[in-house]
């Protein structure tokens, strides 16, 4: 996704990787901390765990977190 910046909240997609519940997709939080990419989980809930994306990985960020809107 062009225009993505560390510390947006996105929908990524891990190509080849396969979860159970979500397949390649996950909703997280963009980091850099120099050469370092993390998408971190934004849940209090343990399962969700930290992805260090190593240069070997490829992701794409499909979207981007912009508002909640009110209904």
């Amino acid at each position: 996704m062009a225009g993505a910046a560390p510390g947006e909240c996105l929908i990524a997609r891990r190509v080849g990787v396969e979860d159970p519940e979500l397949g390649e997709f996950t909703f997280k939080r963009w980091r850099r901390a120099g050469a370092k990419n993390t998408l971190e989980p934004m849940s209090a809930n343990l399962s969700h765990a930290l992805i260090e994306i190593k240069a070997a990985d490829r992701v794409e960020f499909v979207a981007r977190f912009v508002q909640v809107l009110n209904t």
